[in-house]
């Protein structure tokens, strides 16, 4: 998985970008994007640009 800032964070358009080969593998990615989206400091650091 991989978190793409928009260019020289300029506006406030993110891509995420991930690669799974199985449902188990997607759901993995889930997981991890709700553990992400829960975690305080990242909040902090996107708002910003949200």
């Amino acid at each position: 998985m991989k978190l793409i800032p928009p260019k020289n964070f300029e506006g406030n358009t993110f891509i995420i970008k991930l690669h799974f080969n199985n449902l188990k593998d997607l759901q993995d990615h889930a997981d991890t994007l709700e553990k992400i989206l829960q975690n305080p400091v990242f909040r902090k650091q996107v708002s910003p640009y949200l």
